[in-house]
């Protein structure tokens, strides 16, 4: 404890003694603090500067130092929920007697209360501790750790209301689809009320309606929200029934259930158009063109769609023409029926006899044949599909002698010798058919006129007679056929001695020529062994004997041998002309390299030019063909010599070594040539040297015996260095 005394002496320096215990204290002036005083009871007396002392003070009453207080001690810590921020924590152990005190840390927040316990509320989430001051202001040591952890996290659910379907469809809630985007790691729960107490048993095949989804936490925070399921009635298309029709116009008759219905046209030759729009169920609709068509009655109800279809045969309506009836002599009458579409019948209505049709009922120009003289009449029906019509013509039979064309047959040109046979009246040849004109020469009234096309095919002429009772037509058939066509093939060689297959392409039957030299002169591809060059001819017979030909020539090739030339020695020349030979304008030579360096103009060129060859020796091959043969080849050999530079003359007109002779200097082109003493000084220079120098200097005058530097400066080449020695 500590102690303020007060009315010391004014001047000087006094001291205080204790008592009991005698400790002393010294100091100026009239009051003073002691501190430090352990429990007990003391007085003071005080001495002046003079010595003088005092009587003694008053007690001075130090109490014993009041307890501290126990830690509060930590009981049930209440963590914030998913409704509630803050947390609370129970506290025990606290002054048992008076007011306390209790401190945070951190924060420095403080409570005041009073009894053993208490619970701090509003605790935000962190690590705290707590210290109490009781009523005599002591402070106890901090209590263990207070942790309050983060409120759980509020989850937010996100649905995304599934696609509509169609009945009897169900739709999944369980899909990810639906709840992508919510807070990750939820629980999903499936609920039929907003307050999710009444579960939805099925959620994997749910139908139309609203139902709830609860995303819950692993903490137990969640979120609740409604998804809509929307099943559409699926329609039930019905296109009614198609059929048929005998122009291009048809009414639909479908039977509309829910949605928007269209028309379309699935399958049918031509367009179609839908009036008054392809929204009717009882639309007409139009087609362009005749045939079988497919129509879809589609029904839409939001996505949900059905269809039908039918099927609708527009036929063409037939428009039968019988043609011409009248008066015919004798038993059989060519009918005239013009046909139009569908399917043509000849019937007999009336008449007094049998009758035949040729080649069959089913031909508009068929021949009627009668067993019984009279009139008779003829029907012709032409059906298409569902559609017919008909027509009839009256033929009176008169028994006279009929027309006679003669007989038809088959040409390999575009004229024919007519040969009608004339029974009495007036005859008169008229094309009937055919793919081109027809001109009769010298007439038509000629029984025996030559008829001339413009076109191969098949063509029906009609001989009509008439005469003062009646008339009679017969019809003839001429074929006018094109020549075959015939290919020979390409002209071949043939090595001599050897043999080749020819190849000719065609149909019908073969015949080569000359036949003695070919193995089989009947067939398209015979082989031959010709000793001598050769044409072939090849003749073409087809089925009606019409007959053309083709030729191919065989030629026989000498066996090739090759002749590169003659072998070549060059004196440090690198390029040259070679000599080869060709025998024959047939033949083709190839130039290659075997050995050495070379670089041709012309590589096929017998007499190329070679460059770029090495030092030493080239050995080039020359190939030759000649397209029939094996190929033949032969060497050159090319030898270059390095240049040979002397080093010693003895122009001492001895007549050897006089001069400095340099060789295949000439293959350099102009090449000057320069002297140097030993000292450097130039002593002679010949600007296009000919290897005449024998030692003289410019001025012809000899030199002295020594040894003497060149410089020889090519026009194709770098300069080469040397020396020479002169010696006399």
């Amino acid at each position: 404890g500590s102690v303020v005394l007060n009315g010391l002496p004014a001047s000087g320096t006094w001291t205080l003694t204790r008592t009991p215990g005698g400790t002393t204290t010294t100091g100026t002036g009239t009051s003073t603090t002691l501190t430090g005083l352990a429990a007990g009871t003391y007085t003071y007396t005080v001495t002046n500067a003079a010595g003088c002392t005092s009587a003694s003070s008053a007690n001075v009453v130090i109490n014993t130092q009041p307890a501290a207080p126990t830690a509060p001690t930590v009981g049930t810590i209440t963590q914030p929920t998913c409704t509630l921020s803050t947390g609370s924590v129970v506290l025990n152990g606290l002054p048992a007697s008076g007011t306390w005190t209790l401190t945070r840390t951190p924060g420095g927040t403080t409570t005041t209360g009073t009894g053993t316990s208490t619970t701090i509320t509003g605790l935000s989430a962190g690590t705290f501790t707590y210290t109490g001051t009781n009523a005599a202001g002591c402070t106890s040591g901090a209590s263990s750790n207070v942790v309050i952890p983060a409120q759980p996290a509020t989850p937010t659910e996100i649905i995304t209301n599934p696609a509509a379907v169609c009945s009897p469809l169900k739709v999944d809630l369980t899909a990810a689809a639906i709840t992508e985007g919510s807070t990750p790691g939820l629980t999903f729960t499936y609920w039929t009320n907003a307050a999710a107490t009444i579960a939805y048993a099925t959620p994997s095949t749910a139908g139309g309606g609203t139902y709830y989804i609860k995303g819950t936490t692993s903490s137990g925070c969640f979120d609740i929200k409604p998804v809509t399921v929307t099943i559409n009635p699926l329609p039930t298309a019905n296109a009614g029934s198609g059929g048929n029709e005998c122009d291009l116009n048809f009414i639909f008759n479908a039977v509309p259930s829910v949605g928007t219905g269209s028309w379309t046209k699935t399958t049918g030759p031509g367009t179609a158009t839908f009036t008054p729009n392809a929204n009717t169920p009882n639309a007409t609709v139009t087609v362009s063109a005749y045939g079988n068509y497919t129509f879809t009655w589609a029904e839409t109800n939001d996505a949900c769609s059905n269809s039908s279809t039918i099927n609708v045969n527009f036929y063409q309506q037939p428009v039968a023409n019988a043609g011409t009836g009248g008066t015919n002599c004798g038993v059989e009458f060519n009918l005239k029926a013009t046909p139009s579409v569908g399917t043509g019948t000849w019937t007999r209505i009336s008449g007094p006899g049998n009758v035949a049709f040729s080649p069959t009922p089913n031909a508009p120009n068929a021949k009627v044949t009668i067993t019984v003289y009279g009139t008779y009449v003829f029907r012709w029906t032409e059906v298409n599909g569902t559609c017919s019509s008909n027509g009839t013509v009256s033929v009176t039979f008169i028994q006279q002698s009929s027309a006679n064309g003669g007989n038809g047959g088959n040409e390999c040109d575009k004229d024919f010798l007519l040969n009608a046979v004339p029974v009495e009246g007036t005859g008169t040849w008229t094309k009937v058919s055919g793919p081109g004109d027809a001109t009769f020469n010298p007439n038509p009234n000629t029984p025996n006129a030559k008829v001339a096309v413009t076109k191969f095919g098949a063509y029906d002429f009609a001989w009509t007679e008439v005469n003062s009772l009646c008339s009679s037509t017969d019809i003839i058939r001429v074929t006018f056929n094109d020549l075959p066509s015939i290919n020979a093939g390409e002209d071949v060689p043939v090595c001599e001695g050897g043999s080749v297959q020819l190849h000719a392409l065609g149909t019908g039957s073969f015949l080569w020529s000359p036949a003695n030299l070919v193995n089989n002169p009947n067939i398209s591809n015979p082989v031959t062994s010709t000793l001598v060059t050769s044409i072939f001819r090849v003749t073409l017979t087809d089925q009606y004997g019409c007959k053309n030909s083709d030729q191919v020539t065989v030629e026989v090739r000498k066996r090739q041998v090759a002749n590169a030339g003659p072998d070549q020695v060059l004196e440090y020349l690198f390029e040259t002309n070679l000599k080869a030979v060709l025998n024959y304008n047939y033949e083709t030579g190839t130039w290659t390299i075997l050995s050495g360096t070379g670089d041709f103009d012309d590589e096929n060129n017998p007499n190329a030019h070679v460059s770029e060859l090495s030092l030493g020796e080239n050995i080039l091959i020359w190939t030759v063909n000649n397209g029939a043969c094996p190929a033949s080849t032969d060497t050159v050999n090319l030898i270059v010599h390095n240049l040979v530079m002397p080093t010693l003359i003895t122009p001492n007109l001895d007549g050897k070594n006089d001069f400095l002779i340099i060789r295949g200097v000439e293959t350099f082109g102009k090449t000057e040539l320069i002297i140097f003493n030993r000292w450097g000084a130039q002593v002679y220079k010949n600007s296009s040297y000919d290897n005449s120098w024998d030692g003289v200097d410019d001025n012809a005058k000899p030199l002295s015996d020594d040894t003497y530097f060149f410089i020889l400066k090519p026009e194709k080449g770098k300069p080469i260095n040397g020396y020479v020695v002169i010696r006399r």
